[in-house]
């Protein structure tokens, strides 16, 4: 199966791009995607700990269950006020 990722604020910017595609095999769970974004992008290594995970508009825990077609958004910890 394929999805789309998305890459927000600093890890757009380590990365160099916004967005990225993944083949993955069927039932691959967000865990299991982050581990082979992770073997691509130190960022992602290094920050995984504080790492949020989106699949459309709602977030999703590690064990979710990816779809063929969807759109995963990891989102680096955010401050503001």
């Amino acid at each position: 199966m394929r999805i789309d990722v998305h890459y927000y604020a600093v890890l757009a910017d380590h990365i160099g791009s916004s967005a990225d595609t993944l083949e993955l095999q069927n039932g691959t769970t967000v865990s299991a995607a982050m581990d082979a974004l992770a073997e691509r992008h130190d960022i992602i290594r290094s920050m995984r700990h504080a790492l949020a995970a989106a699949v459309g508009t709602a977030y999703v825990p590690a064990h979710h269950t990816l779809q063929d077609g969807d759109t995963l958004a990891i989102i680096p910890p955010v401050s503001g006020g």
